[in-house]
């Protein structure tokens, strides 16, 4: 297989597969190229499930795609991204309303992710490039929003990309991460975000440059 799209969510990939006429599942064939996998939400459940199946079958290149949350001004919802470095976003502890990563903590990273953070060359020159940060619990409030933008200085927050970024570097397989801005990271208020037209704004970019 030349390439395989790992999409968190069934929601996220719905358009995608329609567009196909492909059924839910999790993992469905597009064309003897392309293939579409369900990674699940989380570093854990992507890192599984993209290692269970580069064990049986290891594609030419991953392409994550999802929907993310922003911190940089210079983004707007609906806008489709490339990640090109990530990194953990709350592994540590806070102190007095400050993040303290492992090395504060007086600990280290492992030895393939030195500092916790990892990069990538770009792969679609038209899409802006943004660095981004993996988190287990999705923002929900200012406070917390403020805390991670002074620490990390990053543009997007997303749940996932971290273990792709890992697990395709060890193993040496080119890919992409694409995302597509849905809400502004801090209090959380779905009313105020744009899901359907982030998720719409991936699905025409993945049918227009990914998909073959």
């Amino acid at each position: 297989m030349k390439t395989l799209i790992v999409l968190p969510t069934y929601n996220e990939a719905a358009p995608l597969l329609k567009h196909l006429e492909l059924e839910q599942g999790e993992f469905r064939r597009i064309t003897d190229e392309t293939g579409v996998l369900i990674g699940g939400i989380g570093m854990l459940s992507t890192a599984v499930h993209l290692c269970a199946f580069c064990s049986q079958q290891m594609p030419k290149r991953i392409i994550m795609a999802g929907v993310a949350g922003y911190f940089s001004e210079a983004l707007s919802p609906g806008d489709v991204v490339e990640v090109v470095s990530q990194q953990y976003g709350d592994l540590g502890t806070t102190d007095n309303n400050t993040f303290l990563d492992l090395n504060a903590m007086g600990l280290t990273y492992p030895t393939e992710i030195p500092n916790g953070r990892l990069t990538n060359t770009p792969q679609f020159n038209m899409l802006k490039p943004v660095s981004g940060i993996s988190v287990n619990t999705v923002t929900g409030t200012m406070s917390t929003a403020e805390m991670l933008k002074k620490h990390f200085s990053v543009d997007v927050e997303c749940m996932e990309g971290i273990a792709l970024f890992w697990m395709c570097q060890k193993n040496n397989i080119p890919f992409s991460e694409i995302r597509a801005i849905s809400n502004r990271v801090g209090q959380r208020n779905k009313t105020q975000w744009a899901l359907e037209k982030a998720i719409a704004n991936l699905t025409h970019f993945l049918m227009n440059h990914v998909v073959e």
